[in-house]
């Protein structure tokens, strides 16, 4: 029996209990945030016998609990993360990491001394589209573009831009799919809302690497329609990944003109029709998978498919976009 406390108890913090509440062999045993009660918990989390609700110091003293997942706001992981990965806790840390490079820095090296595992929750990476559109990759031919647009109506965050609630998402997508660090980044932000903040409202980047493949980020909270895309442009097929669509997976082959060797002159200038097929994905909620993952993380101390490197690394490219935005 894996005995956790859940520390945020907020829009994803509920959907991260009631997924931990329906897995076997798990005892949500503790929750803690200061704006819930016992009542509000009994009823939106039908979990026998319900969670004991007690504040971040009280919890600090508990004895007896095997693993901590945070869902707080993201700036305050640091400071809610730390003392338990002090103690050699397994502890689940959702994304962002953290909203700043040293403190990253400074929870992964706390890990490694504490020999403390760090869950980072990087969803995406358990989808079982995002899987599958990693299987079909190498049927692409050389991948020439990864293309993301993530966006919506909000939510609007008053700890954090836009760039660091929705990055993290298609970053870690990115490193995983190529399998590299970009060795250059160029970004651009926009922030009408709070112009006298640092909050973007908007972030165009573009991250090159050491071979010929290029990442556009598009990400922002200003968009009437909700968008998960990735589209990827291989020289041979284009595949769109898009959490969004029932078929989330369509696969585009003999998409683009025919380029004529060394002179580059196309051939037509009408468009082929590409044969659209959509794969069929195996079954599973990223959610689910995700803690399951952390509660085998949590029984065997092994390091986790998400760890606390791959999140301090995502932080990086992220504050490197800050960077770059302010010099153009």
């Amino acid at each position: 029996m894996a005995r956790l406390a859940l520390i945020g108890f907020g829009r994803w913090g509920k959907k991260i209990a009631k997924t931990l509440g329906s897995l076997p062999g798990v005892d949500l045993a503790y929750i803690c945030d200061p704006h819930v009660t016992k009542d509000s918990v009994r009823t939106s989390l039908p979990i026998t016998p319900p969670p004991e609700i007690i504040s971040l110091p009280e919890l600090g003293k508990k004895q007896g609990i095997d693993g901590i997942l945070v869902a707080t706001s993201g700036s305050t992981h640091f400071d809610i993360a730390l003392p338990f990965i002090e103690k050699g806790l397994p502890v689940f840390i959702e994304k962002p990491l953290t909203t700043s490079l040293p403190q990253a820095q400074a929870l992964e090296k706390a890990a490694q001394k504490n020999q403390s595992p760090v869950f980072v929750g990087h969803i995406h990476l358990y989808n079982p589209a995002y899987r599958k559109t990693k299987e079909l990759l190498p049927t692409l031919g050389e991948i020439r573009l990864l293309w993301f647009e993530s966006m919506n109506n909000g939510p609007y965050r008053n700890d954090m831009s836009s760039l660091w609630d929705w990055a993290p998402h298609d970053i870690i997508m990115a490193l995983d799919l190529l399998g590299q660090k970009p060795t250059n980044v160029k970004a651009w932000q926009y922030s009408w809302l709070r112009p006298q903040t640092n909050l973007a409202d908007m972030t165009v980047a573009s991250l090159e690497f050491q071979t010929p493949t290029k990442v556009l980020l598009h990400m922002g909270w200003l968009s009437p329609v909700k968008k998960k895309k990735l589209t990827i442009i291989g020289s041979r097929h284009t595949l769109v990944f898009d959490d969004t669509a029932t078929k989330k997976i369509a696969l585009y082959e003999n998409l683009g003109p025919t380029v004529e060797a060394g002179s580059g002159h196309i051939q037509s200038i009408i468009p082929q029709t590409p044969q659209v097929s959509y794969p069929e994905i195996p079954a599973g909620e990223p959610l689910m998978e995700e803690m399951k993952a952390f509660v085998s993380t949590v029984h065997s101390r092994a390091t986790p498919n998400t760890p606390i490197s791959q999140g301090v690394e995502v932080v990086k490219i992220i504050a490197a976009i800050e960077q770059a935005a302010k010099s153009t």
